[in-house]
């Protein structure tokens, strides 16, 4: 589709941020041992071909278009002259998306959606038929407010019933949420009280209503001492991706992936050296399994840029292991060794060669759980990813 009118453009909206203007600095020791770097995968980033001198911060995907705010000015085309870079006006823009992942042709979301002050990031429900969105609050610039409005193909305003969802106090800030695929529940970040320090993850249930129930922490896996934001879940429901300026870091913002199972998120593991930099990697969104976009100040500090990328599997994801008893560390040849992936199921049924040895290939960014049963040894069970390497299995001789 090459054309877009006004009224296509009260369809599109986006999911994204805030807080950007945040220096690189490397992480505390005390948040490392919750995440890890990835192996075994590597990402391609390239340009968008929307970059300008002004920032561009990625939003979210709807209707095969792509939603981005920027400080251009209000309802036309062409970058403000002389926006002042470091205090940005946003506003939402729509995008299209071409067969190679470029970006073109920026026009307004949405006139009814505008206020005097910074637009935030969205959210919507799977029919696309709710909003859930937040803007910067008029009397203080560091917080934002969460809002919600339906959508009415028939009236000419299109976004109806603006209402703001009162989800936090007053004082504090409720920002970058994202609805989950199945549209039960809504994920923000908030600096409330009660966290683990600076801005936290939530998540709640979206009720009947579409009004918000109340927030859960998404807990210490997911959150550090300092700031977490812009949740992004995938497709099947089972993958929470979003920035953080914790756990195990390169510095500023990095992208971070956590598994639900078993009904919590998993530690963090660091999307790695070829996603993240120095500087802040934020806003991330996948349109397909493997390839999305994020946003991103590595070229300049204060400048913002759209990237979009493809994640390829790489060929080194085979790991070797080694049963042995766990005084001798002599090897065990022929022990039977069970593989579960993160979420309880077998993968694998493996039996050691002569040597005590097994081989097999993990999935990136995974965890697993080794079970060993065998007579004359206690059960042994261990949790390895595809980051562990030269492990042994120590079986422990029942007396």
């Amino acid at each position: 589709m090459n054309q877009l009118k006004p009224l296509a453009i009260f369809l599109f909206f986006g999911m994204t941020l805030l807080s950007y203007s945040q220096k690189s600095k490397t992480k505390d020791g005390k948040d490392s041992n919750t995440s890890s770097y990835s192996k075994g995968i590597f990402y391609s980033l390239s340009d968008s071909k929307i970059n300008t001198e002004l920032n561009e911060i990625g939003v979210t995907f709807f209707r095969n278009k792509y939603i981005f705010l920027s400080n251009k000015k209000r309802r036309i085309i062409e970058a403000t002259k002389g926006a002042p870079i470091k205090e940005p006006n946003n506003f939402m823009y729509v995008l299209n998306i071409d067969e190679s992942g470029d970006l073109s042709f920026p026009l307004l979301f949405s006139q009814k959606l505008i206020s005097e002050n910074n637009q935030g990031s969205v959210g919507f429900s799977p029919d696309q038929k709710i909003i859930y969105f937040t803007k910067e609050n008029a009397k203080d610039s560091n917080i934002y407010t969460l809002h919600k409005a339906d959508f009415d193909e028939k009236n000419p305003d299109r976004w109806i019933n603006l209402t703001e969802l009162k989800v936090v106090p007053s004082a504090f800030s409720i920002e970058t949420p994202c609805i989950s695929p199945d549209g039960k529940k809504i994920y923000v970040a908030s600096n409330i009280p009660g966290g683990y320090g600076g801005f936290d993850l939530y998540e709640a249930p979206i009720l009947k209503d579409g009004s918000i129930g109340k927030l859960v922490n998404l807990g210490a896996k997911v959150n550090t001492s300092t700031d977490e934001k812009y949740p992004f879940l995938s497709s099947d429901n089972k993958h929470l991706y979003y920035s953080s300026k914790g756990h195990a870091n390169l510095g500023g913002f990095d992208v971070f992936r956590s598994s639900y199972k078993n009904g919590e998120f998993s530690r963090a593991v660091n999307l790695g050296k070829s996603f993240n930099s120095e500087s802040d990697e934020i806003a991330f969104a996948m349109g397909t399994k493997t390839t999305g976009y994020v946003t991103t100040n590595r070229k300049q500090k204060d400048n913002f840029d759209i990237l979009k990328f493809e994640a390829k599997k790489q060929n080194n994801t085979q790991q070797t292991y080694t049963v042995v008893k766990e005084q001798s560390k002599a090897a065990l040849p022929n022990v039977v060794v069970v593989v579960k992936n993160e979420f309880n199921k077998m993968v694998a049924v493996l039996k050691t060669d002569a040597n005590g040895k097994i081989k097999f290939n993990l999935e990136p960014l995974s965890e697993y759980t080794i079970a060993i049963n065998t007579a004359g040894y206690e059960a042994y069970n261990m949790q390895i990813s595809l980051d562990d390497e030269n492990i042994d299995f120590n079986l422990k001789k029942i007396k």
